[in-house]
């Protein structure tokens, strides 16, 4: 990364805490690939509505299919008031919302505050157009700000639940116009804090750090065919490991680590194995030109075949070969 941030991951409830038991993602199959880790079958194309309306043939019109009571999803969201402004811009590095949505089966409703803003339905837009239905119907409440002078978070994701279901994704509507490669990068970077924490393929909250056999994350443990668990033990020295509490991303640590090997993508993506996961899973998903120490990290997701349909979207999109700013290692 140079300038901008790519990412702000927040491990656990932070941002907004509360639990909607009756809030169910759409159903997915899942299954094991050929390296016998767990997956989510996205293999049927839908329809997306990228404003949030009820077009024909949306995702919207498939909900009741799913089982999905959408107006008693947004009415217990309403009641609980968890479209506060306040909950994002009162982070560090965040400027003014400008609009919050929540989110029902991968679509947005009219904005819950603010008013409607053209630049976060086109960055939602983008987002789906490249991931999966599946991938995103985690993401309950979307929210989008104007960055604050000096700032520069582009998005962050925080899981709204202690049940790691449902999360929160905010974006800075202004890297829409003035970085749209980094902005596209770093929608796929959150999207990958998301899809690696689904309950019980991959997250299992239940169990504590002290009791968690493989790596504790500050929501839960990782489920030992989870695609995380599976990077660690791929890519990452136990002791290194062994110096990450609950997930925490450790920046100087990862400044060392990116000046000792270029198997990074800079010092941000050597800061913990989730950043590490997910600044490689955007650099794959648009082709982005990478040190070939990472060729090792691109194929973990080329051999499995849910991701490379994530990066055949992108390449029928045209978006191959974003330029990122990835900094690189050694």
């Amino acid at each position: 990364m140079s300038a901008a941030v790519r990412t702000r991951w927040i491990a656990g409830a932070g941002v907004l805490a509360f639990v909607l038991a009756a809030c169910g993602a759409a159903e997915e199959t899942t299954g094991t690939d050929t390296t016998g880790d767990t997956f989510i079958d996205t293999t049927t194309d839908t329809t997306i509505d990228r404003g949030g309306g009820d077009g024909g043939g949306s995702i919207a019109d498939d909900a009741a299919a799913r089982g999905v009571d959408v107006e008693e999803i947004l009415d217990e969201l309403a009641e609980g008031g968890f479209c506060d402004p306040a909950d994002v811009s009162g982070t560090d590095d965040v400027g003014e919302v400008t609009a919050m949505h929540f989110v029902v089966d991968g679509v947005p409703r009219p904005p819950c505050a603010g008013t409607p803003d053209d630049r976060l339905d086109a960055a939602w837009g983008q987002l789906v157009a490249v991931a999966p239905h599946e991938y995103v119907a985690d993401i309950s409440l979307l929210a989008g700000y104007e960055a604050c002078e000096g700032c520069s978070t582009v998005a962050f994701v925080t899981a709204l639940d202690e049940g790691a279901t449902f999360f929160l994704m905010a974006v800075d509507v202004t890297a829409a116009q003035d970085q749209p490669d980094e902005l596209l990068l770093t929608l796929l970077h959150e999207l990958a804090h998301v899809f690696t924490q689904h309950p019980e393929t991959q997250l299992d909250v239940t169990i504590g750090a002290d009791a968690c056999p493989t790596y504790f994350n500050g929501n839960g443990c990782l489920t030992g065919s989870s695609y995380t668990w599976a990077w660690i033990q791929e890519f990452w020295d136990p002791a290194d490991v062994a110096t990450i509490v609950d997930g925490e991303a450790d920046e100087a640590a990862g400044e060392e680590r990116c000046v000792a090997g270029a198997a990074y993508t800079g010092a941000y993506g050597a800061s913990s194995p989730e950043e590490d996961l997910a600044e490689v899973f955007s650099a794959y998903v648009f082709d982005v030109a990478l040190d070939p120490a990472l060729d090792a990290k691109l194929d973990f997701f080329d051999r499995r075949p849910e991701f490379r349909r994530i990066r055949e979207r992108a390449e029928a999109l045209g978006l191959t070969g974003l330029t990122g700013s990835f900094e690189g290692c050694g």
